[in-house]
């Protein structure tokens, strides 16, 4: 079973803190979350670019993150393949009508599925 806090960060962390939580969950990025909602994803790839225009490990999350992202109300995990293989990525998490978390496919459950 995932922890689904495992996959959450404020908007208010900091880059240290994404990459903290990010090697913790082993899906190669982080949702983000605002008033207990899922506003956005930061993925390794947003904090590279992070560093590349210059920000630092304590700079602020919520300048990096990803507003546009995908998400399922419900688990489909034949879109999910589609999904991951089209857009390349690790994670795609199931919000509920007030974009509260309620679980996650990740791209390793899309794998290990048969």
């Amino acid at each position: 079973m995932k922890k689904l806090n495992n996959y959450i960060i404020p908007k208010n962390s900091t880059l240290i803190i994404a990459c903290d939580a990010i090697s913790k969950n082993k899906s190669r990025c982080v949702l983000i979350e605002d008033k207990k909602k899922i506003i956005g994803i930061l993925s390794e790839g947003d904090i590279i670019r992070a560093f590349l225009m210059g920000a630092d490990i304590n700079s602020r999350v919520e300048d990096y993150i990803n507003l546009s992202f995908i998400f399922f109300k419900k688990k489909d995990f034949k879109k999910a393949k589609l999904i991951f293989k089209k857009k390349q990525i690790t994670l795609i998490p199931i919000l509920n009508d007030n974009m509260k978390l309620t679980d996650l496919i990740t791209l390793n459950e899309i794998l290990e599925s048969k």
